[in-house]
């Protein structure tokens, strides 16, 4: 029988005995977004990045703004929202999202649980017709 497959990020620390890594995983890649929010985020965030676990570079680009904005980036599927990512969206309880990407990467029914948590107000979308047209 096969073992399941776990999704880990890991990182590099300097500690009084050199560098010393750490190991973040979950069972796949939503749950290991939540596991990393956890740990850098134990008492909550302004406000949560939200991008598709479908593909890598709109969570990459997407670092930079997480990190200025004082929250996590979490993964989605382009259709719905994994119950483990609302739940840690809840747990945070930041005062608003941004999904990363067109509704070709993070569906319109994603986007509208985001504001049914939020409010449409507190919903912002930051996409273009492609990676390189992108608005803000």
């Amino acid at each position: 029988m096969a073992r399941p497959r776990r999704h880990r990020l890991g990182g590099l620390h300097r500690g009084p005995g050199g560098l010393t890594t750490t190991s973040i995983a979950g069972t796949n890649r939503y749950a290991t977004s939540v596991e990393v929010s956890k740990r850098a985020f134990p008492t909550g965030a302004n406000a949560v990045v939200i991008a598709t676990g479908e593909n890598w570079p709109d969570a990459l680009g997407g670092s930079a703004l997480a990190g200025a904005l004082g929250g996590p980036i979490l993964l989605t599927r382009k259709t719905a929202l994994p119950s483990e990512v609302a739940a840690e969206i809840g747990r945070l309880k930041p005062k608003g999202a941004v999904i990363l990407g067109s509704t070709a990467a993070v569906s319109a029914g994603v986007e509208n649980a985001l504001k049914a948590m939020f409010g449409a107000d507190y919903v912002t979308r930051i996409g273009g017709a492609n990676r390189t047209r992108q608005r803000g």
